[in-house]
């Protein structure tokens, strides 16, 4: 009895220790083959609140990642800062809304990355109350204007158009950082006498009735100048997994473009789908968003790789922004052929 009994717990002890050898097994299998599959996963970055929040939602209803085989993990940052610091960091592999001049700047501090694609014109204006006195730049001047810092597209922008207007920009005015969606509310209060804010929440604030503009939108500002646009933002990655992603780089290009092209054709409808990225609620909103932001999202190189590259320039010959002259920025990259 106590024979059989111990033959029968050592087949049952044979059969557990069987199991959970195969269960180890698979185990390996699985995690080898979730680490591969993770070497094919790009973690992509953008900023939540605004156009690059709104074309994610496209991009992530229509399964246009999946249509071009990219495996994406999308990262929301609250403000620009906050993603220009995680491509620093490699908290991503891919920033989808990180400025040329933002880009630069890293290139200067030791880090080798690249700006691989424009995606969004210059939209950030400057604005006031609208019943303020402030009717121009120069009503501004010993004023404080609300902004999210000069490591951005919108105050190197800012700073190169007051420079070209004749201003000294950090003696002639002051100012106060904050992140984007803080910034109204500060204006609100009359802590700041004028703000500088990126779209879709120009169009928001100037349909409510209560904002004027008082210079922009950026873009158009310089190309009246120079007769080129100026970027806002664009897709920037590390050099090492640039040259080892070629094609998941043209496939992220594609992507864009592919977004880029659903928004144009039913603009007004997607935003009013969308309205939790943008903040916009009226019609007079949608409609204002529809046509400022169509005019801004960016499908080819066109023009701006000479214009990135002036603006560039200038910002080093006019002491703004870099201590050395910034070279290498962008590698081109192009869209794989879109079906």
């Amino acid at each position: 009895m106590n024979i059989l009994k111990f033959g029968h717990i050592r087949s049952v002890a044979t059969i557990a220790l069987v199991i959970v050898l195969v269960l180890a097994a698979y185990a390996t299998v699985i995690k080898s083959t979730k680490t591969a599959n993770d070497k094919n996963t790009i973690n992509l970055g953008y900023v939540e609140t605004g156009i690059s929040g709104l074309m994610v939602k496209i991009i992530l209803d229509e399964k246009i990642h999946h249509s071009l085989k990219l495996n994406i993990n999308f990262f929301p940052f609250n403000n620009p800062k906050a993603l220009n610091n995680a491509v620093v960091t490699k908290q991503v592999d891919v920033a989808m809304a990180t400025g040329a001049n933002a880009a630069a700047k890293m290139i200067e501090t030791g880090h080798d990355v690249k700006y691989f694609f424009p995606n969004v014109l210059n939209s950030v204006s400057l604005l006031v109350l609208k019943n303020s006195n402030i009717n121009s730049i120069k009503d501004l001047k010993g004023k404080k204007i609300g902004w999210y810092g000069l490591q951005t597209s919108g105050g190197t922008g800012l700073y190169l158009i007051l420079k070209e207007l004749g201003y000294n920009p950090d003696m002639d005015f002051k100012y106060v950082e904050s992140k984007p969606p803080t910034l109204p509310p500060l204006l609100s209060r009359g802590d700041v006498d004028a703000i500088i804010i990126f779209e879709p929440f120009v169009s928001k604030l100037l349909s409510s009735g209560n904002y004027k503009e008082v210079s922009g939108p950026f873009w158009k500002e310089w190309k009246k100048k120079t007769g080129v646009p100026m970027e806002l933002s664009g897709f920037v990655a590390y050099d090492y997994w640039l040259s080892k992603h070629k094609t998941e780089a043209r496939r992220l290009v594609s992507m864009w473009i592919k977004a880029v092209d659903s928004f144009k054709i039913a603009p007004i409808e997607l935003l009013k789908l969308h309205s939790r990225y943008t903040g916009i609620e009226s019609d007079e909103g949608f409609k204002l968003a529809a046509e400022r932001l169509t005019g801004i999202l960016v499908s080819d190189w066109g023009d701006i790789e000479g214009a990135i590259g002036d603006v560039q320039r200038l910002l080093f010959k006019r002491n703004i922004y870099f201590f050395r002259e910034p070279i290498g920025i962008i590698e081109k990259i192009e869209p794989e052929t879109i079906q």
